[in-house]
């Protein structure tokens, strides 16, 4: 035993809640959509890395274990708490408790990824699911993924009470003039600082407009490169306007 895993029990004990812990921590409590795109073994904690994400896709050579019992330990990432989250009570103990090993098949069909690619095709696979969320309104896409995450343990009653408090603030965005305006005109919406730079030609971006104080709409990624109406280019910060009042 070395490093991480040296020491007294209670050395141990403080170096997983200081190093694994905060690991998973920090990826359950990002405020932002997660994808784990999955290309070979995923076992032990990378397996539950990978069930952490919102949502997880898998190549054809995926495949994820648990096989923490053949070690003679225990899953000390939360894995139990996750688990029966994701695939169900039953399934969780089966892959804990046997360390059955999931090919990507079986992981879809047991719910652990949503869908099965190539494995050249899965970052390309990968990138769109994140362009299409990336393209819908920032603000909302927040309060849902809170209200999904909440939903695991709150009751319904719960739930309702927090939907409320979170639409009532959605009806005040720009987000939900701009998606409604959209629908009326027949056109794709364009929500603030919804942006995916790897399609972005320059100029204004098809799929996002914040604006500028003067009301100009131009891409704020720096990728993009885009000039403002009045020929300057643009900080990497975003748009410098001497127009605005």
């Amino acid at each position: 035993r070395r490093d991480t895993f040296a020491g007294s029990g209670t050395d141990i004990r403080d170096n997983y809640r200081r190093v694994v812990h905060r690991i998973v921590r920090s990826l359950y409590g990002l405020e932002v959509p997660l994808i784990a795109a999955v290309n070979g073994p995923a076992m032990g904690l990378g397996c539950d890395i990978a069930g952490l994400a919102d949502i997880r896709i898998a190549s054809e050579t995926a495949s994820f274990g648990v096989p923490f019992l053949k070690l003679g330990i225990l899953p000390g990432d939360g894995g139990a708490w996750l688990m029966p989250r994701n695939i169900g009570y039953a399934r969780a103990a089966e892959m804990l408790f046997t360390a059955r090993v999931l090919d990507a098949k079986t992981a879809m069909e047991w719910g652990l990824v949503s869908r099965v690619v190539a494995p050249e095709r899965l970052m390309e696979e990968a990138m769109e699911i994140a362009e299409d969320v990336a393209s819908r309104a920032p603000r909302a896409l927040r309060m849902t993924k809170a209200l999904l995450r909440q939903g695991r343990d709150a009751t319904f009653d719960q739930i309702l009470e927090m939907t409320a408090s979170m639409q009532a603030l959605a009806h005040l965005t720009d987000d939900h003039l701009e998606g409604v305006t959209a629908a009326l005109e027949k056109r794709a919406g364009r929500p603030s600082r919804a942006c995916a730079p790897r399609r972005c030609s320059g100029g204004p971006h098809p799929r996002c407009a914040p604006r500028c104080p003067c009301g100009a709409s131009r891409c704020q990624r720096p990728s993009c490169r885009s000039r403002h109406p009045d020929g300057r280019r643009r900080s990497s910060r975003g748009i410098s306007c001497a127009g605005a009042r």
